[in-house]
């Protein structure tokens, strides 16, 4: 039986394919990101100029909900 859960996602790994919860594993990495930024390392990828200004429009969104 070959069924598609939701949030799950399997490593694409050939020797592993450990399923993986896509939200353990994001809330995983937000855990990472803050540990290396709280100790003033470099954030785990640098964001494009798209995740940017994504970024600066939802706070412009989010601003106008007030």
């Amino acid at each position: 039986m070959d069924r598609k859960i939701r949030g799950l996602r399997v490593c694409q790994n050939e020797e592993c394919r450990l399923p993986q919860n896509r939200d353990r594993t994001g809330a995983a990495n937000i855990g990472t990101q803050f540990c290396r930024l709280y100790e003033g390392k470099p954030p785990i990828r640098q964001p494009t100029e798209d995740d940017v200004e994504f970024h600066r429009l939802n706070l412009a969104l989010c601003a106008s909900c007030d």
